[in-house]
């Protein structure tokens, strides 16, 4: 999910042009001899930040500018409704040629024929194997991203200073402080937007991955099957406690605030955080250019030296559908958004980092907070861990927390139990 600063100059849109000519090398076979004919791509993906969109679209033009014969169809769908709309789309034959595919359904949709390898991509080369893995499978590279994010804490600096705050919290009493002296202060203490389910995920994603999947990799796994579930965990149960603890900080109206209004508060100065990804601050920059913004780890507990930063790599990316009548236009358009040059355009216009070599980071403090993490070694390498419930479980979790919280029952282990169930029929 979102305008800040000036886009860069034309002469390195020009320089951009002429990078993505030589990365492509000569043209694809099926691109060769197309220059009259008039072709249509197009492309589905899940809502992005408003400067994602803006990137996208600036990067669609520009192909569109390099091979006048083509245009590109860009469609996008909220997050909630975009994998059940892309599976049927892709099982109908009505699929698109590009799309964003995540990295927990890779082993489906290879099996099923609906996406085609990018190995040979000329920007792959560019990237660390390690980080490719996610979107690997047997040897074969089926999504191409460039990004690297974390799920953390994004507050605005301004908003702390003037509350009184001069360190930022290590444990969890420390965080409860934070809370207290925003709040007193006349702040939001945490925004949340969760009008849109999904963000509940993103919320307790802050810390479920450090202080759950770091200690149990086969937590999700083993809670969707029963092996190992929610009521006889005590790591799941510590982190559900946190994310009721934390609840009491949050904006009066949380269900009926969206995600943009939170990052807006946020931006605005209304609000003094958000726990969500580290794209929250591509977000608030979208409504606030001038927003003064951090980031740090989210507490596990009262020992500081649990509060790592999680770092995560590519978990899903662009695909290509595998019989498109235009797989070699698509992969070069694959390549084209994927290259040194483009990413830098991107990790400067929305304020982030990626895993691509030789490409620049966005030079925001936010982001240059996430840096020192990283230089300081105090992080934790997500890696290939998946941290996502599959869909139906997941929408079961979102709607039961979301049920918890709004009749103000946060008993934990009715919680687990109630979980527990509604995992058992999903799977039967």
């Amino acid at each position: 999910m979102k305008r800040m600063k000036k886009l860069m100059a034309i002469g390195l849109v020009g320089s951009m042009l002429m990078a993505g000519l030589a990365a492509c090398g000569t043209e694809k076979e099926g691109t060769e001899g197309q220059e009259n004919k008039k072709v249509t791509l197009t492309i589905l993906r899940n809502t992005p930040q408003d400067l994602d969109t803006q990137f996208e679209k600036e990067i669609i033009a520009e192909f569109e500018a390099k091979h006048p014969n083509v245009k590109i169809d860009y469609q996008q769908m909220a997050y909630d409704s975009y994998i059940t709309s892309l599976q049927t789309k892709l099982a109908s034959g009505d699929a698109p040629d590009l799309y964003q595919l995540e990295m927990a359904y890779i082993p489906k949709y290879v099996e099923n024929g609906y996406a085609t390898d990018l190995s040979d991509l000329d920007s792959v080369k560019n990237i660390d194997p390690e980080d490719l893995a996610n979107m690997s499978m047997d040897g074969k590279l089926y999504a191409l991203a460039t990004g690297a994010s974390s799920m953390c804490v994004t507050y605005n600096k301004d908003a702390f200073e003037k509350a009184g705050i001069t360190e930022l919290p290590k444990t969890l009493d420390e965080f409860a402080e934070v809370c207290d002296k925003l709040k007193n202060a006349g702040y939001e203490p945490i925004a949340n937007g969760f009008k849109e389910a999904w963000t509940i995920s993103g919320n307790i994603q802050t810390d479920y991955i450090t202080g759950v999947l770091a200690q149990d990799s086969g937590a999700i796994k083993g809670a969707c099957d029963g092996s190992k579930p929610f009521s006889e965990s005590e790591i799941w149960k510590e982190e559900f406690q946190r994310f009721f603890d934390r609840y009491q900080y949050s904006n009066s109206d949380a269900f009926g605030t969206d995600w943009n209004n939170a990052c807006s508060m946020l931006a605005t100065g209304k609000a003094g955080m958000i726990l969500n990804g580290s794209w929250a601050v591509t977000n608030a920059l979208g409504v606030n250019a001038d927003a003064n913004l951090g980031i740090f780890a989210m507490p596990l507990s009262n020992n500081p030296e649990d509060a790592k930063l999680l770092l995560q790599g590519p978990t899903g990316g662009w695909a290509v559908y595998k019989d498109s009548k235009n797989v070699e236009l698509a992969k070069e358009f694959v390549n084209y958004i994927t290259s040194v040059e483009s990413v830098s355009k991107n990790t400067k216009m929305c304020q982030s980092i990626s895993v691509v070599k030789g490409a620049e980071a966005g030079d925001n403090p936010a982001i240059q907070d996430m840096q020192k993490y990283i230089e300081d070694g105090n992080i934790f390498r997500q890696g290939n861990i998946d941290h996502n419930f599959p869909n139906e479980q997941r929408d079961a979790l979102e709607k039961l927390l979301s049920q918890y919280l709004v009749n103000n029952n946060l008993d934990v282990d009715a919680l687990c139990k109630e979980l527990d169930e509604e995992f058992a029929r999903i799977s039967q």
